[in-house]
């Protein structure tokens, strides 16, 4: 497959069926739990709603603010270096990942002639 041309944002609303009219952003998640403490990840937010996809769990999720855990996503800017972005919000929230991130996260679901079994469960 060729990457060179890879559009993270169209790529994403294939894999999740959204619509063209739902406006997307780069937002960085803080998940806060009782269990495993603060996270923050990288994520997608779907303009004028409560969702946003979070890229490394491959998954739509809410944000919430429970007894439990607590999901806050903002609206992220991205800086491109020349082997990673940086992602970063108003408040100061910032990641830094490599061009690949998304790519390696999601290669392994994609279908490709020839790839073992061993390698589609690892």
């Amino acid at each position: 497959m060729n990457f060179r041309f890879f559009n993270s944002f169209t790529f994403l609303r294939r894999c999740f069926n959204l619509p063209r009219n739902k406006k997307l952003r780069w937002g960085i998640v803080k998940e806060v739990s009782t269990s495993k403490g603060e996270d923050l990840r990288l994520c997608v937010l779907i303009e004028n709603t409560d969702k946003y996809i979070d890229i490394a769990q491959r998954r739509i999720f809410s944000k919430v603010d429970s007894g439990l855990v607590k999901r806050i996503a903002l609206p992220a800017n991205r800086y491109c270096g020349k082997t990673e972005y940086v992602y970063f919000t108003n408040n100061g929230w910032y990641i830094h990942l490599p061009k690949t991130f998304i790519m390696d996260i999601y290669s392994n679901s994609w279908w490709q002639d020839g790839k073992t079994e061993k390698e589609l469960l690892m």
